[in-house]
């Protein structure tokens, strides 16, 4: 496999231009920071097209521009080899580096690009209704069934981790009503709750992939069962194994014990606003806590934040009682509330150990998915303990002289603490489904 495969970026405009002048191209697939992907493209424009661009915005005019990535083989007479993507997008903001002067040849400016389809949801409200008698799983695929009744058969819905800690409490009724259809899945999770452990919902137009060719895959992740995500060996990928570095480390602690006090009260507060108090007995988890705080770059909002330094999940914190007090939001029931926070909390302090950004150079785009898991970093080969949350495909020319890109992925995996979860806590656990 040639690891040092380059790459042709085509931009075509809706007049008829093609430009192929691109210093980056970048994917950005945020699922904990956005609803979806998008894109931010580097690229040197006309003044007119630049002017033109700028106009329409400004009259709400979003026209299609296309993009398409070409692999390039320099030996070869013709150089392109394969098509490797091709898709239309609407060009939700562009902002020049400088002035736009008419006697210049050409603008650099940053462009924010969207998928339309992705566009088109995130700024219609359709799917205002009342369902009845389901759970919030069910509802959720009531909405995937809507939109390929509505988009056509463009959606791949890769749906993780369904069996472990499903919400089967089923609700009289289900009131939608959102800003727009992008806000549905993840307004159906935050307030009915598919799952009692944490989940996830993204829609994402860069999961290349061989097996699906869809325009759209919508990642619906739980990430507290492990097991049911598939594994992928690391070492299996020539292109990977020898070009992937560690960045960033960002620890997970509970600094103020909001997950872990000891004799801790909640206030369950559900649907109705009925206010029910429930005291917590002394804990069984040990506490994660932090040592002195030091400063590290967040890579996803780009600003400095303060983060403590994991030292070891078993020392104690003292806890004042005033802060021994927590407000619960429960859209079923008490039981479904306390289950749903012993498994977040065990999820937290037993489970997972802390955020890692990786970067891997000179690899193809499809590498790494939603949905995986991989043995990366320093654990053994058996090891299977990184899954990622964020991924960023860059494409970038070295110097302005070099024709094509080269294709970097940065990412931030979670590791999961060890490779064997012991579920048999929660099935001691009481919990009222209906």
């Amino acid at each position: 496999m040639n690891i040092q495969l380059k790459y042709d970026i085509v931009f075509r405009t809706p007049f008829g231009e093609v430009n192929s002048d691109i210093q980056f191209l970048t994917f950005v697939r945020a699922p904990l920071v956005k609803l979806s992907s998008f894109a931010v493209l580097k690229i040197n424009l006309t003044p007119t097209l630049t002017q033109q661009i700028i106009n329409d915005l400004t009259n709400n005019i979003f026209a299609d521009y296309n993009i398409e990535i070409y692999t390039v083989d320099e030996s070869s007479s013709d150089k392109k080899v394969e098509k490797l993507f091709n898709k239309t997008f609407k060009i939700l903001n562009i902002e020049p580096v400088e002035p736009i002067l008419f006697d210049k040849q050409n603008i650099s400016s940053y462009i924010v690009l969207v998928n339309p389809f992705i566009h088109y949801m995130s700024t219609t409200n359709t799917y205002n209704i009342i369902l009845e008698n389901l759970t919030a799983l069910e509802a959720i695929e009531e909405f995937e069934t809507f939109i390929k009744s509505q988009y056509g058969n463009i959606f791949n819905f890769n749906r993780i981790g369904s069996t472990f800690g499903l919400n089967k409490f089923k609700y009289e009724q289900l009131l939608i009503k959102t800003n727009s259809d992008l806000t549905v899945p993840t307004h159906l999770i935050n307030t009915y709750k598919p799952y009692d452990s944490f989940n996830f919902y993204f829609f994402d137009d860069f999961d290349i992939d061989e097996e699906t060719e869809t325009e759209i895959t919508c990642h619906h992740i739980n990430l507290f069962d492990k097991d049911q995500i598939r594994k992928i060996d690391v070492t299996k990928f020539v292109d990977v194994a020898g070009t992937t570095k560690k960045l960033d480390v960002y620890p997970l602690s509970d600094q103020n014990l909001n997950l872990d006090k000891i004799d801790q009260t909640f206030t369950i507060v559900n649907r109705e606003a009925l206010y029910n108090t429930k005291k917590m007995t002394q804990s069984r988890v040990p506490k994660r806590a932090s040592s002195a705080q030091s400063k590290v770059s967040n890579i996803i909002e780009n600003r400095d934040v303060q983060i403590g330094n994991f030292t070891t999940p078993f020392q104690i914190n003292k806890v004042t009682k005033s802060s021994q007090h927590a407000n619960i939001y429960s859209p079923d029931n008490e039981e479904n509330a306390i289950y749903r926070f012993e498994i977040f909390r065990e999820f937290f302090m037993k489970h997972i150990e802390h955020i890692q950004t990786f970067e891997t150079t000179e690899c193809l785009p499809d590498w790494c998915k939603f949905g995986k898991l991989y043995n990366m970093g320093d654990v053994q080969e058996t090891q299977y303990q990184y899954t990622p949350l964020c991924i960023f495909n860059i494409f970038v020319r070295a110097n302005i002289k070099e024709p094509y890109c080269r294709h970097i992925v940065r990412y931030n995996m979670l590791k999961y603490l060890d490779d064997d979860i012991d579920y048999s806590y929660f099935n001691i656990l009481t919990k009222k489904s209906v």
